[in-house]
């Protein structure tokens, strides 16, 4: 990164303009003097010849003393003016030192205040279009639209820069800096909100007509509107044109039409800012969508440079593209093909394209290849709502076995291990395995984004468990307090199932065997 770069602002006046004072007194003092003292040395010439052309003597002495006066004044001159110089050439870098050393060591304070505060808080500044991370957006002045691309404390201001049209800009957020209109400096995509609050990054990836467009709409109103306010979140758009894309899809949805699929082999990340109740910083999330076809192709999965800093991943799988399920009720998908609309992408290949990548990506940044991923990984079986699915490893199985097995603490926790071992049970034991070996955390999911089967049109989408995913991978980002409200179910279950067991022994339980690890049946 260059530290210094020329901006369209005034440099500051102990870095500019104050030695360029210096310049200009020395180029046209002398040269002002030197007229002045020239023409008293040339009268003093001219008394001295009239001194040489007279024979009286009173009138030689009177010559003479009048041109050693104007020769004297000439050199008094010449001197008076060169002390002038040297006491104002040693006041003036006197001043514009400490003018400077201050400066700079205000920028110092401010500049690492500032990279301590982003770096404590997890504030990157990245381009959610071209995936680049940058020091500081590049700042448009909002009167001449000049670019000023390193707006911050620096030999053009410290707590704001002059342009050259003369307006004044905060070189720090606090300051006001926020209301500019920031910009990438490399692809010019606007970049509003970005910089403001901690990044996380999460993609969902999955194969073409996984329902990966249609979730993460449904996913992204169900935690605006359903998630957040009851638990004291704020969660907004910060870029008016994706609130405006987002509003026109779930528009669409809410009129019964599913969406078209995506086609960006490099998607542009959306961004929501989650703010809590009396937090200082909010969270900024990342929420990529990637076309399914990506994962066709080594090269445009290695495309994918967001990879690089991702906090976790959202993995969405279409039952109807695992084959022994697909074997299974084959004449049914074929009955309601153009409702299902199965991928025609193997659950195993889309996974291996999405290591290949990561591991692409450690290659090209220097870290060690081989090993397992340190993000959690959230495992989505999409489109419960057909063929029943939602029977098998939904919501009313889940809760006969929370009463099977009393170890079992959410309904989350007994979905993730139905969806598991229905995994399982259709041949992707391997692809389990791999998954568990291969991310630090994985925790498995269904949902349906719709609801229902698209073939009844014109009636509104529900969704079923789309935010679960989500919230679980905010929460392991920090973005959400997710452990807090687990605890808190976690610690119920535990109360109502000591009241079921009298005396001693249901202090024993709660106190003791409660927090035990058990290995839950299934």
């Amino acid at each position: 990164m260059q530290l210094y770069v020329p901006q369209p602002a005034r440099k500051m006046y102990p870095f500019d303009r104050g030695w360029r004072v210096m310049g200009y007194v020395r180029e046209h003092l002398f040269a002002r003097t030197g007229v002045e003292a020239k023409r008293w040395i040339g009268y003093a010439g001219t008394m001295y010849g009239k001194a040489g052309y007279t024979d009286n003597w009173a009138y030689k002495y009177w010559f003479f003393c009048i041109a050693a006066g104007c020769w004297l004044a000439g050199v008094a001159q010449y001197l008076s003016a060169m002390t002038l110089v040297v006491i104002f050439f040693v006041l003036q870098s006197l001043v514009l030192a400490l003018w400077a050393a201050l400066a700079i060591l205000f920028m110092g304070v401010l500049s690492l205040f500032t990279f301590l505060y982003a770096r404590y808080n997890r504030i990157f500044v990245r381009c959610p279009a071209d995936f680049k991370t940058m020091p500081v957006p590049t700042f448009v002045c909002k009167k001449c639209g000049r670019e000023h691309t390193r707006l911050w404390p620096s030999i053009y201001g410290v707590l704001h820069h002059t342009c050259e049209c003369g307006q004044r800009l905060p070189t720090l957020n606090m300051l006001g800096r926020r209301e500019l209109r920031p910009i990438c400096p490399y692809c010019k995509t606007p970049l509003p909100g970005i910089g403001e609050g901690t990044n996380v990054h999460v993609p969902v990836v999955g194969g073409p007509s996984t329902g990966k467009s249609n979730y993460i709409v449904m996913a992204t109103r169900e935690l605006i509107g359903a998630y957040g306010p009851p638990r004291g979140y704020t969660i907004t758009f910060v870029n008016p044109r994706h609130e405006s894309e987002y509003q026109d899809k779930l528009r669409l949805l809410n009129a019964g039409q599913v969406l078209t699929k995506t086609v960006d082999m490099r998607p542009q990340a959306y961004n929501l800012k989650i703010k809590a109740r009396h937090a200082r910083v909010p969270k900024l999330a990342y929420v990529y969508d990637p076309a399914g076809e990506v994962f066709g192709s080594i090269a445009h999965t290695e495309e994918q440079k967001y990879y690089e800093y991702i906090d976790g991943i959202l993995f969405v799988v279409d039952p109807f593209a695992i084959p022994a399920y697909l074997a299974k009720h084959r004449a049914q998908v074929e009955q309601l093909r153009t409702s299902i609309r199965p991928s025609d992408m193997d659950v195993e290949e889309a996974f291996s394209r999405l290591l290949e990548a990561l591991e692409s990506l450690k290659k090209q940044i220097g870290l060690k290849t081989g090993v397992g991923n340190g993000q959690p990984l959230a495992i989505v079986i999409s489109k419960v709502d057909a063929l029943d699915l939602e029977s098998e490893i939904g919501a009313a199985p889940a809760r006969a076995l929370m009463a099977k097995d009393p170890t079992i603490a959410t309904e989350e926790d007994a979905i993730s291990l139905l969806t598991r071992q229905f995994l399982i049970a259709n041949e992707l034991g391997s692809f389990v395995r791999s998954a568990e070996v291969q991310f630090g955390d994985v925790k498995y999911f269904s949902c349906s984004a719709l609801g229902h089967m698209p073939e009844r049109s014109g009636i509104q989408f529900t969704p079923i468990r789309v935010v679960d995913p989500l919230v679980w991978l905010m929460g392991r980002a920090r973005a959400l307090k997710v452990r807090r409200e687990r605890v808190r179910l976690v610690d119920a279950r535990a109360r109502a199932a000591r009241r079921k067991i009298p005396g001693l022994r249901g202090r024993r339980y709660y106190y003791w065997e409660s927090l035990k690890a058990h290995a839950p049946t299934i």
